[in-house]
């Protein structure tokens, strides 16, 4: 008994401070950056609130997920008051969850005593997570579905266990009406359970019913509430065509190819510029066909402007990956904080390695599909931000830290089943 909470002592621990600091954040520092996004998220919760409906198109023309306005309504419920701090406090314990998901990961994964300790030290005081409880935002919410989805998706998958995956894929799923990051990386993760499962077909029709059953359940509702509106067929969200039209990657290419004036690139990177003249076009179709004018916009832009891609892709995907924030937005106390990101990511990198060599292939593989996936869409589909990052890829490294720390700097040490064991036979 006493060798149980010796080994849990440390996990609260570390847990406390990590909801300390988010709570004093939340509650003591206004955030540097307020993006316009959380106009939109603030008044969807309002008009839920109100009985009003949530699906509407908003400036761009297009529709945002309903998952974070959802959330901020229910905040707001419990609480009885429509204040930001509210809101706050709520992800300041959301994102502590969330390292105590990181913590269950890395316990799993390793058998290093200490490497579930290094992993939830990291995620506790990782700035991306802590700085992001403390803005209205979608990143912390959809962490923790990310993260507590991926998990349980990951579980299911080694042990073979039907209902982890099933519930992996509902937590995922809505996760998915925060940000539709699951309807990207599915794919990868269909051709994957394909080539490992194909020599047998009953277990893999058996786990693609398990990932689609709760999928469907979660999204259809939003997507029924969407048609009924005579808004067009969406899947979770129709952003995807506006960000593929020639605006957003016309943006990008102005930010990243040319070398615009100072204000000029903030309003870039935040969103802010104008959209581009064509845009009136759409204005004037029905919300069903908006869409179909986007997407031929955007192939016709990228047909167009073929010489601007050997610069414009590779700016994105290190703007995506860069582990720094812009100094031009961001307080220099901030830009400081974010380099400490660039060690537990090289850490996590190592980690990760050294867990696929040993066989931990779930979540490595999962990582890695959905690392993959984000990178595309930032290619394609964005003005690649370090907040569309964080919750898909930087999550996953921090699991993996621990075992990078040990690997490199760490003592041999026994698992927790023998050093448990053993406690309790000298007791």
């Amino acid at each position: 008994m006493r060798s149980s909470r010796e080994a849990l002592w440390p996990v609260a621990c570390l847990l406390a401070i990590a909801c300390a600091v988010r709570l004093l954040l939340s509650l003591k520092v206004s955030p540097d950056l307020l993006i316009a996004d959380q106009d939109e998220y603030l008044s969807g919760a309002q008009r839920l609130l109100n009985g009003q409906t949530l699906a509407i198109k908003n400036s761009w023309l297009f529709i945002r997920p309903p998952g974070y306005s959802t959330f901020i309504a229910g905040v707001w419920t419990l609480t009885g008051t429509r204040s930001l701090t509210a809101i706050k406090i709520a992800q300041a314990l959301l994102d502590t969850a969330t390292c105590g998901y990181l913590y269950r990961m890395a316990r799993e994964m390793s058998s290093r005593r200490w490497a579930p300790l290094f992993a939830l030290a990291a995620a506790a005081l990782y700035p991306y997570l802590i700085y992001y409880t403390a803005t209205i935002h979608a990143e912390t919410l959809f962490a923790f579905l990310l993260v507590s989805g991926t998990y349980y998706f990951a579980r299911g998958f080694r042990t073979r266990n039907l209902r982890d995956v099933a519930l992996g894929s509902l937590v995922l799923s809505l996760g998915n009406l925060v940000r539709a990051n699951f309807t990207v990386v599915l794919p990868f993760i269909g051709i994957w359970l394909v080539w490992r499962w194909w020599h047998n077909k009953r277990r893999l029709i058996a786990i693609a019913a398990a990932i689609a059953v709760p999928l469907f359940t979660v999204t259809l509702p939003w997507n029924y509430a969407v048609w009924r509106q005579g808004l067009g067929v969406v899947w979770v969200t129709d952003g995807g065509g506006i960000n593929f039209y020639e605006g957003q990657n016309d943006l990008a290419a102005r930010l990243y190819c040319e070398d615009p004036p100072l204000e000029e690139r903030i309003k870039l990177i935040v969103g802010e510029s104008p959209p581009p003249p064509e845009y009136a076009l759409a204005r004037q179709l029905a919300p069903k066909d908006q869409q179909k004018v986007y997407w031929h916009s955007g192939w016709n832009w990228f047909r167009s402007h073929l010489h601007l891609l050997p610069c414009l892709v590779p700016q994105k995907i290190y703007s995506y990956w860069r582990p720094y924030v812009h100094s031009e937005i961001y307080s220099r106390k901030m830009v400081l904080l974010s380099l400490v990101s660039v060690p537990i990511l090289l850490l996590g990198s190592i980690g990760g390695w050294r867990a696929w060599r040993r066989g931990e292939r779930e979540l490595t593989m999962l990582a890695l599909l959905q690392a993959i996936a984000g990178t595309l869409a930032v290619m394609f589909l964005s003005v690649p931000q370090i907040r569309y990052r964080v919750p898909v890829t930087d999550a996953a490294l921090l699991a993996f830290f621990g075992e990078g720390m040990v690997a490199l700097f760490g003592r041999k040490d026994h698992d927790f089943a023998l050093s448990s064991s053993s406690s309790s036979q000298r007791e």
